[in-house]
């Protein structure tokens, strides 16, 4: 069971290392609050894990070539907010509408997270029943690594004071910049 513990770690990491640092651009946003990345983040990540579960149980082969058209979404959510005008930021942030920005991170992470399904799928087949329990709580306490690490930081007073000054400018780059790189897989 150890080996299977390590391969569930080992895969995490590699597939996620580009969330750790849309994590950090989240948690540098003010508009959302450390909870809204936190939910969004667990939601997306468990609709990615059980989905994987599901193809891997089925033995079914996603292609990259047709998730990676998922790209689109974060470059057009990335140019909504770099040219949406920013005294509309306020009304938003007032309106409440937490279950809306829970979703837009939940949304990001599962099309960010398309290309997990190249190494979480044949991991949860190979390991097959009696090690998917495992491995999938092992994915579970590895989002909370990630969020934990994020949050620090995000925190630390030099990434704090960039993503203060320059981060409502940063987080669309960010989405432009993965967006291209997952629509990258399409061709």
């Amino acid at each position: 069971m150890l080996q299977w513990v390590i391969a569930a770690i080992a895969a995490f990491a590699s597939a996620n290392l580009d969330d750790l640092f849309l994590l950090v651009a989240w948690l540098g946003d003010p508009k959302l609050k450390p909870g809204h990345v936190y939910a969004g983040q667990f939601l997306g990540f468990g609709a990615l894990a059980l989905v994987s579960a599901g193809c891997a149980a089925l033995a079914i082969r996603i292609s990259g070539h047709y998730l990676a058209f998922l790209g689109i979404a974060p470059i057009l959510l990335g140019l909504h907010r770099l040219w949406r005008p920013e005294n509309g930021d306020e009304e938003e942030l007032a309106s409440g509408r937490h279950t809306s920005k829970i979703l837009t991170v939940a949304t990001l992470t599962i099309v960010n997270g398309t290309d997990d399904f190249a190494v979480f799928i044949p991991l949860l087949a190979k390991a097959g029943q009696l090690a998917l329990p495992l491995i999938l709580i092992v994915f579970f306490v590895m989002t909370a690594v990630w969020c934990a690490v994020a949050t620090v930081l995000a925190s630390h007073r030099i990434v704090a004071n960039l993503l203060s000054k320059w981060g409502h400018r940063l987080m669309p780059v960010v989405l432009i910049a993965l967006g291209i790189y997952i629509l990258s897989g399409a061709f």
